[in-house]
């Protein structure tokens, strides 16, 4: 930081900064020094030696045991909870019972609906969907027709 610096930045300021970018452990180690800041860095090398490159924090906190009373107070919560799953589950097989019966009621009505006759011939007179429908001003006579056009 130093040699970066060229000179233009005072050692109290860069000692500063270089204190920042320590690990805290070391922080605390070369704060209470009043070296300079060559020194420091060498402190530095060897508190960083011994320690470690890592150091290991471990904290450890008791949590109070559940109270009755809360667990009192999650029961009926569950039960609520367990008794609405219940309520939609039976409201979801109804409504695929319902589903599935009105799929099958249409496709039972369907098969006996009767299609519609074809638009080519029809059997009894021997005439054409188009010609029984627009006379003599059908465009789109299918054969075999029997319409004889009336001269006027």
């Amino acid at each position: 930081m130093k040699e970066l610096s060229n000179g233009q930045l005072q050692d109290d300021f860069l000692q500063s900064l270089w204190l920042q970018r320590m690990p805290p452990h070391i922080q605390t180690v070369l704060s209470a020094s009043s070296e300079p800041l060559d020194k420091l860095a060498i402190i530095a090398d060897k508190v960083s030696e011994v320690v470690g490159a890592s150091s290991t924090i471990c904290a450890a906190t008791t949590v109070p045991p559940p109270s009755q009373s809360s667990s009192c107070s999650v029961q009926p919560t569950m039960d609520s909870l367990v008794r609405q799953i219940q309520e939609l589950s039976l409201q979801v097989a109804e409504l695929t019972r319902e589903r599935n019966s009105s799929r099958h009621q249409r496709y039972s009505s369907d098969r006996r609906r009767s299609h519609s006759r074809s638009r080519s011939v029809n059997r009894g007179s021997g005439i054409c969907y188009y010609h029984r429908r627009y006379k003599e001003k059908a465009l789109n006579c299918v054969s075999p027709c029997a319409f004889v056009q009336k001269n006027e």
